[in-house]
């Protein structure tokens, strides 16, 4: 009897230490999978002033942030060749690949085209081809 109480304890522990063996290699392996990537940079225009509010999203997700009163933005993405779209008011959209890059010095340029098709009047906007009158 002595024999099947030892056996019984011995066969609970390495059932035991299978199981908190397979939790370990699980964590770490899930860790892995969910690990966030830490992206920085700034965002300047062709003549090195920082612009501030431009949206830096990640492509295919609903994530993004906004830069700051320097220009810079911190964003963490899921992957290392995760794309990033860079958008403002006046300028050209630009789609970055990060392909292993964590530091990003973006000059974004002017779109001059864009900013002269509207114009603004009293409380709506109108293309410029449809206003009749001077327009200053």
């Amino acid at each position: 009897m002595k024999n099947f109480f030892k056996t019984f304890l011995i066969n609970k522990f390495q059932l035991l230490l299978k199981i908190l063996f397979s939790c370990f290699l699980f964590l770490l392996i899930s860790g892995n999978a969910f690990a966030q990537i830490n992206v920085r940079g700034s965002v300047h225009d062709a003549k090195g002033e920082p612009l501030v509010g431009v949206n830096v999203i990640i492509v295919k997700s609903n994530k993004g942030v906004v830069t700051n009163t320097k220009g810079e933005f911190d964003i963490n993405v899921s992957e290392e060749n995760a794309e990033i779209e860079f958008s403002y008011v006046g300028f050209k959209t630009k789609k970055i690949s990060l392909d292993g890059r964590t530091l990003l010095n973006i000059v974004m340029l002017e779109d001059n085209k864009l900013l002269d098709e509207y114009v603004v009047v009293g409380y709506g906007t109108q293309k410029k081809e449809s206003v009749t009158g001077s327009v200053a």
